[in-house]
């Protein structure tokens, strides 16, 4: 594969198209927005970045499988898939972009590998998730990070995470059980509120 680099928009809105597979370094942004027929993206091995929204409201979005060397994924990327039922975050991913995972309500795991060291606001707001595994490499769970996945019941909270920001499990109405590290310093705003915690 000679392509390097996607650029932005090259595929915006291509109705038709229903599976793609990636090899280029870096994917711009929007580079598949609203491509509503898209089911499948493999990125292949080479692939380091996806840009900001680069799949955003794709709605048959059902699977996405990223290679080992997959570094950054970018704010927005996966807004609105509202089908993404599968992905996997491969060791060496470092960064999480803002609202990447937003109202992906099928998605119902997700593994934040140990290699991840920032995760932005609002990232896996308002999905389907039932379980998630944070990263050991985590320092903060940014605002509003799990913000009404109404379906979250557990979450154990790594023990270097020194912040949970303001509103990052709020409305999540199944959350019953929360593990906290001895080394947090600061909760944040309306964290916790609406919840089911009772321990």
């Amino acid at each position: 594969n000679t392509v390097v680099t996607l650029g932005d928009e090259v595929f915006y809105g291509c109705s038709a198209l229903s599976t793609a597979y990636i090899g280029a370094k870096d994917l711009g942004e929007k580079a598949f927005f609203e491509c509503n027929a898209l089911t499948s993206v493999t990125f292949t091995q080479g692939a380091e970045t996806i840009g900001d929204s680069a799949f955003e409201r794709c709605q048959k979005l059902y699977t996405v499988s990223l290679p080992a060397g997959m570094r950054t994924i970018g704010e927005k990327a996966f807004f609105y898939c509202v089908r993404l039922f599968a992905v996997n975050l491969p060791y060496g991913l470092q960064s999480i972009g803002a609202k990447a995972f937003y109202d992906c309500g099928e998605l119902l795991r997700i593994t934040i590998p140990n290699s991840v060291v920032y995760v932005g606001d609002g990232a896996f707001q308002n999905s389907g998730l039932v379980e998630v595994t944070l990263s050991a490499g985590m320092s903060e769970v940014p605002r509003n990070c799990f913000y009404s996945c109404d379906r979250l019941a557990k979450v154990t909270v790594p023990a270097g995470v020194t912040t949970i920001g303001d509103y990052a499990f709020n409305d999540c109405a199944a959350l019953k059980q929360v593990s906290l590290p001895q080394g947090l310093t600061d909760i944040g705003l309306c964290a916790f509120r609406y919840t089911a915690l009772s321990s």
